[in-house]
């Protein structure tokens, strides 16, 4: 590309308050609904390149994303739930069988020795706690009355939404 005398980076010469208030002002009242690569290429068909960054935060500035609106918070949790929760199963896996420093034990194998020395809320044999995970069924007739039950809430429900 030097040997042509062409730059990779030649982008035009706007400053922030242009970009946010006339060329996104503009773009966005015309197409309200659209994301960032697409006016990424709509700047480009007008003749303006901008750098991603650039983009982003005039983005931000025009305030498309409210966190308080229910319904852009609703479209949020529509696009990004799945994501989430695949990220916490992977979470929740590799902190169950991760070793602590000063015991050397993964957090599900502390927790089942404690249910083994002093049972807590789940009346299980031993072979049925050595099968129990974090997150296992606890059938009903198992449990003590009146004993609290401490299972971990990690994945985010879909019904909290």
């Amino acid at each position: 590309m030097a040997q042509f005398d062409l730059s990779k980076r030649t982008f035009s010469e706007l400053n922030d308050d242009d970009l946010s208030d006339v060329v996104l002002g503009e773009t966005i009242q015309e197409f309200p609904l659209c994301g960032e690569n697409m006016l990424q290429h709509m700047l480009i068909a007008k003749g303006i390149r901008v750098q991603r960054w650039r983009l982003r935060d005039s983005i931000q500035h025009q305030d498309i994303l409210d966190p308080f609106n229910l319904q852009h918070l609703a479209a949020l949790h529509f696009i990004y739930i799945g994501e989430i929760n695949r990220r916490l199963q992977r979470w929740k896996t590799a902190w169950a069988g991760h070793r602590m420093r000063t015991v050397k034990s993964s957090p599900l194998i502390l927790w089942s020795s404690g249910q083994l020395q002093n049972p807590v809320g789940i009346q299980l044999s031993e072979t049925e706690l050595l099968e129990y995970g974090l997150e296992g069924h606890i059938k009903s007739n198992n449990t003590e009355e009146g004993a609290d039950q401490y299972l971990p809430q990690l994945a985010i429900n879909k019904r909290t939404v």
